[in-house]
């Protein structure tokens, strides 16, 4: 019985330990869950720091063996870190590297710039260039990156420095084939135009001095004659003995083939003047001689010069110092010719006006060609002369006496004629029944691309070549007789006829005529103007007329200005006559008659 009661009792402990076996286990498992995420947790963290200490591993072998400098600061600029690349660079031990500042680094005034820098650093970052001083003294170039960043809890400026004298080597060597002539090691043109715009900029030329512009006689003969390698070699010694000739505080550049400047500091007139005269003498009294020659080559310059001061802008100067040049050129070479006064200046400045009127006109077109007629007694017109007239800039009307030689002296007279020729060959095609002579400069005599497009023009059948033809002064015909009879034979052979203008003017032989195989003289107006009342001149123009016709050439007067004129000029026999009485100037659409004269030339 008492067995029978019992037995709820131990069914009872046996829940019970049931139950706590359970929870235990519960318990053991939660634990073991616990336990293994702490581990999972723990490997992952290992695996993390193993992670880490693989990169910065990576980071110290990159440190260590990177050409940059790396450097750790405090914001207060000391140095608590640096690698391999550091200790090489500068030259210090890393024990006294970690003693050090950033300042230390840097020199002068460039280290009272590091507070700041620091501080931007910290702040945003920077990248900029300065110097860095070596532990013996020495600075060099840098490129410095900066930021701040954090490393275990302390505040740090990360630095990367970049040394950059490969750079700047390389950067002057360009700066130096930029500015500087590579023959003479001279300044050049560039060079020397920077150089005064920063000292009238800076006010540093508001004392007088001089510019001379420096041009050697004749040098394409030592060129022609001994070859460019001895050119260059002879152009070395010149630049010598300028330079003997030369106080240090002269700058002498090199601004063309045989062309030099000199600029010449706080010079008054007569020293400027003493100075240009040594040059000239010296030169003229040096001997060079050429290698494997036993005779010297005389070397002489002609020298531009104008005063310097503040109140003239650099192209001005430059402009008087060029037209000086150019008038000793044209007064016979050897010689100093100065720009000094006023009217100097104004004159320079007005063919410089001239010559930027001239640029414009080519680029947009502002030339215009009238054309005024060649008459025959009784016959009327026989063929027209094409003059070209330039408009400024308000479209006034600018004479070619006042842009033809500008043009001429500044080499723009070849693209003025293109100009016109094409013009004309356009008027030509237009108006087919007129006949066009057109004025050909020396300059474009000698351009055989010139030569060619008017033989392609007249093969294409664009222009009837018997109805184009071509003046040349005497002046030019006589200079290069073998380039002005090659012009001649071969647009003759297309039927295009030539005139000889100014015939008359400094002639002193008839010689060179019966070379060329021109149809007309062109009897200068300086013998028709007061031919009614110069007996002399009537006796000149009769003769020039006689030889004309002897030669077979026909002639036509120029400057026929009144009837009187016109009556002893046919008494005369001569055949044509241009001028104000016979017909003015006008445009093409004006003259809208043919010739007199047939595509033969007979009337």
């Amino acid at each position: 019985m008492d067995n029978i009661d019992d037995f709820p009792k131990h069914k009872l402990v046996e829940t019970e330990l049931k139950q706590c076996q359970d929870h235990l286990e519960e318990l053991v498992q939660e634990r073991t869950r616990e336990l293994n995420e702490m581990n999972r947790k723990l490997q992952s963290e290992i695996e993390a720091k193993q992670q880490a200490q693989a990169v910065l591993e990576r980071y110290q072998i990159l440190a260590e063996n990177t050409r940059d400098i790396i450097l750790f600061l405090t914001s207060q600029g000391k140095i608590v870190e640096a690698n391999k690349a550091a200790l090489y660079a500068y030259g210090y031990s890393r024990e006294e590297l970690m003693n050090m500042d950033i300042f230390q680094l840097r020199e002068g005034q460039e280290a009272l710039l590091a507070a700041g820098q620091l501080r931007r650093a910290d702040a945003e970052g920077i990248l900029f260039e300065t110097r860095h001083r070596r532990k013996d003294g020495s600075l060099f170039p840098v490129q410095i990156s900066s930021r701040g960043t954090v490393i275990q809890g302390e505040r740090l400026i990360f630095s990367v420095i970049r040394d950059i004298s490969d750079r700047k080597g390389m950067e002057e060597r360009l700066r130096r084939a930029a500015m500087f002539d590579h023959l003479t090691n001279l300044p050049n043109r560039y060079y020397i135009e920077e150089y005064l715009n920063t000292k009238i900029a800076d006010g540093m030329v508001s004392r007088q001095g001089a510019l001379l512009f420096v041009d050697l006689d004749n040098f394409k003969v030592v060129n022609d004659c001994y070859g460019h390698g001895e050119g260059d070699r002879t152009l070395i010694h010149i630049v010598e003995c300028l330079k003997q000739n030369l106080k240090p505080d002269d700058f002498l550049a090199r601004i063309g083939g045989d062309e030099f400047a000199v600029f010449v500091p706080e010079a008054d007139l007569e020293t400027a003047q003493n100075m240009a005269k040594r040059l000239l003498t010296a030169l003229e009294q040096k001997d060079f001689y050429p290698e494997e020659s036993s005779f010297p080559v005389k070397i002489t310059a002609s020298i531009g010069l104008t005063l310097v001061d503040g109140a003239i802008k650099l192209e001005h100067l430059f402009s008087y110092a060029a037209a000086a040049l150019h008038s000793a050129k044209e007064h016979g070479k050897n010689r100093l010719v100065m720009i000094l006064n006023r009217e100097d200046k104004k004159r320079v400045a007005q063919n410089s006006e001239i010559l930027s009127l001239i640029t414009d006109a080519l680029n947009e077109g502002k030339f215009r060609v009238d054309l005024q007629p060649v008459c025959k007694a009784g016959a009327g017109i026989m063929h027209y002369e094409a003059l070209v007239r330039m408009l400024g800039r308000q479209a006034e009307i600018i004479s070619p006496a006042t842009f033809i030689p500008i043009a001429e002296k500044y080499g723009l007279m070849a693209a003025v004629d293109r100009w016109v020729i094409i013009q004309v060959c356009e008027i030509l095609k237009k108006q087919k029944e007129l006949a066009i002579f057109v004025n050909l400069s020396g300059v474009s005599l000698g351009d055989d691309t010139l030569l060619e497009w008017i033989e392609t023009t007249i093969k294409q059948g664009d222009v009837d070549p018997r109805r184009l033809g071509f003046e040349i002064t005497e002046s030019t015909a006589v200079k290069d007789l073998t380039k002005v009879e090659r012009w001649i034979s071969r647009l003759k052979l297309w039927g295009c006829r030539f005139a000889l203008d100014d015939f008359g003017v400094g002639f002193s032989s008839f010689s060179y005529l019966q070379r060329l195989p021109i149809d007309f003289l062109k009897i200068d107006g300086s013998f028709i103007r007061n031919l009614d009342s110069n007996s002399t001149q009537r006796a000149l123009v009769q003769a020039m007329n006689a030889v004309a016709h002897a030669l077979g050439k026909e002639t036509i007067a120029e400057f026929v200005e009144n009837e009187a004129i016109w009556d002893i000029l046919r008494r005369l026999q001569v055949d044509y006559g241009q001028g104000y009485f016979l017909g003015r100037p006008m445009p093409p659409q004006h003259y809208t008659g043919g010739p007199a004269f047939g595509l033969d030339g007979e009337k």
